[in-house]
């Protein structure tokens, strides 16, 4: 499994360090990999760990492997991880005017970068990792029934407070755990999610059988297809690993929703800076420093604009997908 990077091994048993496991392709099934980067470590948190990304020869869908068990993942999300430590700071009221200009192009040819689907009367949205509720009270307020799933506790007790909802409405626990009624929900999201299960096949398939006929899925992930993925290789922000277990293109995402029974509407790039932290692991690969990341404020200032022309070229770092489920008749949702 593991060698120089390119070679093609089969997935067998070996040493590994307890907490670690191989796995065969989420989307085909296949064992058969192709080694893009061995021993790769956590640059965002320094949690400890090498890891190898290797790509499917079968079906050119990219993973982690070896991985974290499911039992181990939760040593690698500390409580500063970004979505539950506020990850960024605010940039204040400088930055939102900057913000304002530079997306102007992106909105151009794509219209605006977050769409709110219009609910119908009682149409219920489920957010599959819900963190602390600041997406399902945007949603709520524009008329959403909201629900989540969110397998950090003291995140899914923020957002049933703030929201006023009972307990049920948002559960605790991984995506492949849970478990809804056929037909529940009219739309369901997934913001950087997909990229983070062990199961992200399977938690589609559950996603369908949830969905009501002509319901959506809309699902914001990393682009590993992406120009920057190609230049920047193993030093590319969103790599992220080891928390990111799958890394999907266009096509092996595309792929995956197909194979669960969903049809793509829609696919743009994701509004939204990588860049920075990109540049800013080269930075410190060439200086040799070593260091859990932290957003350098300037340079992010000066990349907002070539990430902003970057993104209305179709060249983002992330991807805006949404797929629906067909109804029975066969007549569009």
């Amino acid at each position: 499994m593991t060698g120089p990077a390119g070679q093609v091994a089969h997935v067998h048993e070996r040493a590994l360090a307890p907490g670690l496991e191989l796995a065969p392709c989420s989307l085909c099934g296949g064992t058969q990999t192709e080694t893009l980067y061995a021993g790769c470590w956590d640059r965002l948190l320094g949690t400890p760990g090498r890891f190898d990304v290797v790509r499917c020869t079968d079906c050119g869908l990219a993973r982690t492997n070896p991985r974290p068990t499911r039992e181990a993942i939760g040593r690698h999300y500390p409580d500063s991880y970004a979505f539950f430590a506020g990850f960024g700071g605010e940039h204040g009221e400088t930055y939102g005017k900057l913000r304002d200009a530079v997306r102007l192009p992106y909105r151009a040819r794509y219209g605006t970068e977050s769409p709110v689907l219009a609910p119908e009367g009682g149409a219920r949205l489920l957010d599959v990792g819900s963190a602390t509720g600041d997406y399902l009270a945007d949603m709520a307020a524009a008329g959403w029934e909201p629900w989540g799933i969110e397998p950090n506790a003291a995140a899914a007790r923020k957002t049933t407070n703030r929201l006023g909802l009972p307990e049920e409405r948002v559960f605790v626990g991984a995506a492949e755990d849970a478990d809804f009624p056929d037909e529940s929900f009219d739309l369901v999201t997934m913001s950087h999610v997909l990229e983070h299960l062990h199961d992200p096949r399977g938690v589609l398939e559950d996603v369908h059988r949830w969905l009501r006929p002509g319901g959506r899925v809309r699902i914001w992930l990393p682009n590993f297809g992406s120009a920057e993925r190609r230049v920047f290789g193993r030093l590319w922000w969103l790599l992220d690993v080891p928390r990111h277990l799958t890394h999907f293109t266009p096509e092996t995402l595309g792929r995956m929703l197909e194979r669960t029974g969903f049809e793509v509407e829609r696919e743009v790039p994701q509004w939204g800076d990588s860049l920075t932290g990109s540049v800013a692991y080269a930075a410190d690969r060439v200086l040799r420093r070593r260091r859990p990341y932290r957003e350098p404020r300037r340079l992010h200032y000066a990349l907002v604009p070539v990430s902003s022309l970057l993104l209305a070229v179709g060249e983002g770092g992330c991807l805006d997908v949404t797929a629906r489920k067909p109804r029975g008749d066969g007549r569009p949702g």
